[in-house]
């Protein structure tokens, strides 16, 4: 069994006992957003940034079965 791990709009497939080390290990950390502000009276746009508490949201882990994961890597990369 594999697990489909998303990181930056990129997809990994790792062991369960990996994903399970990458969770714990961002569980407790704090999360850096950017914020895109546009005065209204005209002026500069530009970008403000913020570190803060993150807020704990539900993480869906995509399971692939040894059958999938082996017929998939037999696909190998895309043209």
């Amino acid at each position: 069994m594999k697990v489909v791990i998303e990181l930056n709009n990129r997809k990994f497939v790792v062991d369960p006992e990996v994903a399970e080390r990458i969770l714990s290990e961002v569980h407790g950390a704090e999360e850096y957003t950017e914020k895109w502000n546009r005065p209204d009276g005209g002026g500069d746009s530009f970008y403000t940034y913020h570190i803060h508490e993150a807020e704990p949201k539900p993480v869906a882990l995509p399971v692939l079965s040894e059958a999938q994961y082996m017929m998939y890597k037999l696909a190998g990369k895309p043209e």
